[in-house]
């Protein structure tokens, strides 16, 4: 007869073993959309006629702020913020525990947060297109803010969540 304390260890290894391929998914996810914005960075610094217009499809729409700078130093936040995007990402579609889960959302988090909070103002000041940023201008950011950084936090603290409590044997 098996005792407790080994049934409750095969729960539990039972229910890591079901979270770490989801955990993987959201590295991968992670990584890809860090692919895709260093992708651009590098396309707008390159390519001028990208210039400032490409600085709206990325994730990182804080960066928009060093444009007033110049150009390029807002693609170079860009490229940083999509590096380290990419090897969080990477770290954690290779090797999926929840530590490194924890860090990659709470990273994600504080590289997303910016761009809402950006968004959010725009979205309650709606400006006119003459004096700053109006609701119209921020549909596309908005759309992909969604799909780039509150999707994969969303399913990243939902994972999370669920690997806190492991099911107990019955």
């Amino acid at each position: 007869m098996l005792d407790r304390a080994t049934l409750e260890s095969d729960a539990v290894e039972r229910w890591e073993a079901q979270l770490r391929p989801r955990r993987r998914r959201i590295g991968q996810y992670l990584a890809c959309v860090a692919v895709y914005q260093c992708l651009l960075a590098v396309a707008g610094a390159t390519f001028h006629p990208l210039g400032e217009p490409a600085l709206y499809l990325t994730p990182r729409f804080w960066t928009l702020f060093f444009a007033d700078m110049s150009v390029s130093v807002s693609y170079g936040a860009a490229l940083l913020s999509g590096l380290l995007s990419l090897a969080l990402g990477w770290r954690l579609a290779t090797d999926a525990t929840a530590t490194r889960l924890w860090i990659a959302l709470l990273v994600e988090g504080v590289l997303a947060l910016p761009t809402f909070l950006l968004l959010g103002i725009v979205f309650l000041a709606n400006l006119s297109p003459a004096h700053g940023m109006s609701r119209a201008e921020i549909v596309i950011p908005s759309g992909i803010f969604a799909i780039a950084s509150a999707a994969p936090l969303l399913a990243g603290g939902w994972i999370a969540w669920l690997g806190r409590r492991p099911p107990t044997p019955a």
